[in-house]
């Protein structure tokens, strides 16, 4: 019986390592930086203009584990303040009304900044793995808060209020391999849940949708040790 019982440990512990033996911890995560400027006549003094300029910030770290060939866990914390704060969760599906809005909200930062804070764990499978290329599809859950301020008349910010955000979906992803530690990794499209809530007036807005257009496109990079 202690044989047996030996037998049966050393096989779960070879068959431990063979599926951890490609297992890899990694890092990395994506950045964005925007800067828009207005330039508009001054009514009544022709060639006179006023000029305004607004910024938007992403910042996404990441970590994960690369458990074997096929199976990867991982999270993302995110920080963003003006258009890039809302990420993936875009109200206006509409390519050319989303850069517009995104650039009023970036010149808005000057009186009214939005800023977000996000966490966002994820379980990613890789439908194909190459030693160059690999394509992936990821199962994301995300939690958020999104913190409003504006500027009153004399110039102080006040608490302009609160939202929370939600998301539960799926994401494409793919990863181009320079070699055994640095990639570049990217996802398009999501399908999936999304939601936003006031926790002060219980004022909210849902949806359920797939988006494939380049709006949703996200690159970033990591490092595998």
């Amino acid at each position: 019986m202690k044989k047996i019982f030996a037998i049966l440990v050393a096989a779960a512990a070879m068959l431990f390592a063979a599926q951890t033996a490609s297992a890899q911890l990694y890092f990395g995560g994506s950045i964005g930086l925007t800067t828009t400027t207005s330039k508009q006549p001054v009514v009544g003094n022709p060639g006179q203009f006023t000029n305004t300029t607004g910024a938007s910030v992403r910042f996404i770290p990441e970590v994960g584990y690369k458990i074997n060939d096929r199976i990867g866990v991982g999270g993302r914390i995110g920080y963003g303040t003006g258009a890039a704060a809302f990420g993936d969760m875009d109200p206006n599906d509409a390519g050319l009304q989303t850069a517009v809005n995104e650039m009023q909200n970036d010149l808005a930062n000057a009186n009214n900044l939005t800023t977000s804070f996000t966490f966002a764990p994820y379980f990613r499978y890789y439908i194909y793995d190459g030693r160059r290329f690999s394509f992936f599809a990821e199962a994301v859950v995300l939690y958020g808060l999104m913190n409003m301020k504006a500027k009153d008349a004399n110039g102080v910010w006040q608490d302009a209020g609160k939202l929370s955000m939600f998301e539960l979906g799926a994401k494409p992803g793919f990863s181009i391999n320079f070699d055994n530690h640095f990639a570049i990794v990217g996802h398009l499209g999501f399908l999936g849940f999304q939601s936003l809530a006031n926790p002060n007036t219980d004022a909210s807005m849902s949806r359920f949708g797939l988006s494939m257009s380049t709006n949703s496109l996200t690159v970033g990079f990591v490092y595998s040790l």
